[in-house]
This record gives C-alpha cells, structure tokens and sequence, in this order.
C-alpha cells in the first residue's frame, strides 16, 4: 500500500496575485513551521507503531516536489532532515496563467479602454476565465485540458512507478509526500473522485488552503488483503497497474491561517 500526503505550499513573498509558472518565493518562517509539523505528526505516526526512537529517515520512502521554489524549497529541507530522496517533477507546477501569470491583480485595470494604452489585460478577461475556466484560455496561457493532461500523466506515471517499488520491496506500507500546488492538488483529487474537473465550481468551492495536507492511501487491484468499499476508487486506466484510492484527509490545516 501506498501513503500519499499532498502537501500545498505556504504563503508567498508577494501582493495578491495569479501565480502559475512565476517562481515567487515562499515566506521563509512559514516554511520552517511547515517542516516542524510534517515531523511531529510523523513522530507521533511512528511512537504509535513501534516502541523504537523515531529515525527520521525512516519517516519517507521517497519526496516529490514541483521545481518552483514555493515548493522546492520546503521539499529540500524536509529531505536533508529525513534523507529520503527527492525527485522534482516538472509536471506538478501550477497551470502557466500566461500574460497574466504573477501580474499584481492591483495593477490590472478594469476598463478595457484603459487597458488598451496599457498592456491589453483587464479584469473582465480573468472574471471570464474564473467563471468558465475549461472554455477561455487566457492569452500565450495553458488551456485547463493541457494541464489536466500534464498533471494526470504525471500522477499515474507516479503510481505505476511506485507500487513497482512497493511489490519489489515487500508488504510495508510504502510513504511518500508532494509539495505541490492548489490547482495541481484540485486536479488530482478530481480524478480519483471521478468528479468534473472542468467545472468552476471545483475550483471556486474546494479550499486548498497554504500548507494544508491531504491525505490518500493506494492499494494494488492485486493485493488480496483488501477490497474495494463505497469510498474507494478504481483507475484502471494505469499503464502496468489497477488500483484503489482512497482519500483519506483533505486540506487539513498544518499551520495557523
């Protein structure tokens, strides 16, 4: 069995802002607690399965992270303090947001004609964008069907290597963690929910709140100790596995908002 933690990224160094591919930094204190609560909760998770001392190295079997420093940076640390290894995935970066990507929503105009004699973006585009983000894609953007494509891939490609790693390696279960992003979690929890991942409302009602967890265990199809349940998910769409997903938490808040 697989344990997955998706884990969102904390506050950035920036005004208010549509940050996609802009590599903004992360709020270095925020950071700092962020990694104190990933290792308390897997000091209490080890003191209640093993009469050992916690080491630390024990507590991951692998780290992913997107390579935008808001994650990276966090994934780094918790992999020197752990000595898990740490892979960056490319497509686990947010959706690329185009011009509009890390513009100051301060300095968008809301006038059109203002925004002629400016730099042609406006709010009225981003509003048209928010309220149906499958059909508009914002100017030199990523279409929504590019990024799901990009994020989907990604993370069955992810399964498939990581129950490979489970089978080979015996029955313990198998943990690993992402620092990823808000729109990169919503997608995946939208495709093992089976839920429309076109719809704004996804987006819009489902908080993925900074350095929020969330939670889900994976099951090969052909581990015998388990069967599927009303709450889990069948993809049988891998490409060398069947499995179950379950989720287990969603956007549990590890730090003080």
């Amino acid at each position: 069995m697989l344990q997955i933690e998706l884990v969102r990224h904390v506050k950035v160094e920036g005004k208010a802002a549509l940050y996609g591919k802009t590599d903004v930094a992360p709020k270095a204190a925020d950071n700092d607690l962020l990694i104190a609560a990933l290792l308390k909760r897997s000091e209490l998770r080890q003191t209640r399965t093993a009469t050992n001392t916690l080491k630390l190295p024990a507590i991951y079997q692998q780290i992913f992270s997107s390579p935008l420093q808001r994650c990276a940076l966090a994934a780094k640390q918790l992999a020197q303090l752990t000595h898990a290894p740490l892979l960056i995935k490319d497509d686990f970066q947010e959706m690329n947001f185009g011009r509009y990507d890390g513009v100051l929503f301060d300095e968008l105009p809301f006038d059109k004609q203002e925004s002629i004699s400016v730099s042609g973006l406006h709010w009225n585009t981003l509003e048209e964008f928010f309220q149906s983000p499958a059909n508009v894609i914002l100017p030199q953007a990523e279409s929504l069907a590019e990024f799901h494509q990009r994020v989907i891939s990604a993370w069955k490609s992810l399964l498939t290597q990581q129950l490979s790693l489970q089978t080979t390696q015996g029955l313990q279960p198998r943990r690993i963690i992402i620092f990823a992003h808000g729109g990169v979690i919503r997608m995946i929890l939208a495709h093992v929910l089976q839920l429309n991942w076109q719809q704004a409302s996804w987006y819009q009602n489902l908080h993925i709140g900074y350095g929020s967890l969330t939670q889900l265990s994976v099951r090969s199809i052909d581990d015998n100790s388990s069967s599927p349940t009303h709450s889990q998910n069948i993809d049988q769409s891998a490409s060398s596995h069947d499995y179950f997903t379950q989720v287990n938490t969603i956007a549990m808040p590890l730090l003080d908002e």
